[in-house]
């Protein structure tokens, strides 16, 4: 039987592009007035496992 190897986690480190999120066809009250590190679609289990992950690696994370 082989032994499980240990999860290794990397963090990105490519430049963070950024969006406007106000103007365009987003103007009034669907306007975005926050920035997200991350935004995960779904939550289950693997959307909270993915939040805890992020939030460990420091991100800011929004219960």
């Amino acid at each position: 039987m082989q032994s499980a190897k240990p999860l290794t986690f990397r963090i990105a480190t490519m430049p963070i592009r950024t969006f406007p999120v106000t103007g365009g066809l987003y103007e009034g009250e669907f306007a975005m007035h926050n920035r997200f590190d991350a935004i995960t679609i779904g939550g289950g289990h693997n959307g909270l496992t993915c939040g805890a992950y992020l939030g460990k690696a420091g991100l800011k994370v929004d219960p």
